[in-house]
């Protein structure tokens, strides 16, 4: 390791301690390829069927591959590590559904999605719409500068927040804490004054330059409520706004929820022709009628699910349903079946040509 950066004398004197590890091993990977390679001789010579090659063969692999591996494996519980339940999880999923969870990076995005528990910033995959990374303000892997907007809160319906350390919040209040997580974090649980709208009925919206929709949202004078925003991309020409309108008189409640699938009452029914606002991301595959009747699903706010609902609506139902993904069932199935159909084709040929 002389005259080597340092780091790479680490792994050299790594390696060397390791040296007696590494020699067993690959005498045992030089033993398996011998014996894999003189069962691979006997078949060609006729001495194994071809049954009995693939079934010694399967086990001569996967045993050499355990015993290289085992060394390596890390056998945990993670129920009783990472992925126990504590007294925050257990709050939160008691709650009832929907609701969001600000996750100040207490808890991995795996364990809360392990919990089934909603996050703002998604679960283990990290990946979200365009549209949702802008509102958030995406600037580089995970660095989301509009996360600490308190405005855009109320937008996504965050309930709770959690915390590595006590905090004042406008708006909410502490609930639990301090809370020893699964992982050996100390947390701190905290949830709003009011239960934030999934649901909102808003009387009017406004189409503006795509530029100004974030930067509007996030201001903290602007009132979710009364006015809606479009960008210049959606197929809509919403009425001219002249003054701010009061807020709706309607509320919009569940009267079903599952992820995919809502049913949506408006009471009392709107006086005159307005939009709902779900907080969800609007997607092509979402499908809504009201009150029986069709309706084309809209992006509002620059990422959320958005209903046009005509004065006088009582009923939403929205489905989340993709053609693409049953057209990939049904192509899926249909080649699973030829192959089959194939495979039982080939026998029966080879049969026959035996007994002929």
């Amino acid at each position: 390791a002389r005259g080597l950066p340092p780091e790479t004398g680490d792994h050299v004197q790594a390696a060397l301690a390791a040296a007696d590890g590494i020699r067993i091993g690959a005498l045992g990977s030089t033993v398996a390829l011998a014996v894999v390679a003189g069962l691979g001789l006997a078949f060609l010579a006729g001495r194994v069927q071809g049954p009995a090659f693939c079934l010694v063969l399967v086990i001569l692999v996967g045993a050499d591959l355990y015993r290289a591996g085992q060394p390596f494996w890390n056998w945990s519980q993670p129920e009783q590590e990472n992925f126990r339940p504590d007294a925050i999880t257990q709050r939160i999923q008691a709650a009832p559904q929907p609701l969001r969870v600000v996750n100040a990076e207490v808890y991995s995005r795996m364990t809360l999605t392990r919990f089934e528990i909603p996050q703002v910033l998604g679960g283990a995959s990290s990946v979200e719409l365009r549209s949702f990374d802008e509102l958030m303000g995406l600037q580089g892997l995970g660095d989301f500068t509009n996360i600490g907007h308190l405005n855009l809160w109320k937008l996504l319906a965050v309930r709770f927040v959690i915390l590595p350390d006590t905090q004042t919040i406008p708006g909410f209040h502490r609930v639990l804490g301090p809370v020893t997580t699964g992982a050996g974090r100390t947390a701190y649980l905290y949830e709003a004054d009011t239960v934030p709208p999934y649901l909102r009925v808003v009387p009017a919206a406004a189409k503006v330059d795509s530029a100004q929709v974030v930067p509007t949202l996030i201001d903290p004078r602007l009132d979710f409520s009364r006015l809606l925003l479009f960008d210049q991309t959606e197929a809509i020409n919403p009425l001219p706004v002249t003054e701010m309108p009061a807020p709706s008189p309607v509320h919009a409640t569940f009267t079903h929820w599952s992820p995919g699938r809502m049913s949506i009452t408006l009471d009392p029914a709107p006086p005159q022709d307005s939009y709902l606002l779900v907080s969800e991301n609007w997607y092509p595959d979402w499908h809504a009628t009201v009150d029986g009747q069709p309706v084309t699903t809209l992006r509002g706010d620059q990422t959320f699910l958005t209903v046009p609902v005509k004065a006088g609506a009582k009923q939403v139902e929205l489905q989340f349903s993709s053609r693409y993904f049953a057209l990939g069932k049904l192509v899926t199935i249909i080649s699973f079946l030829l192959l089959v159909a194939w495979a039982g084709t080939a026998v029966w040929w080879r049969r026959a040509q035996r007994s002929g």
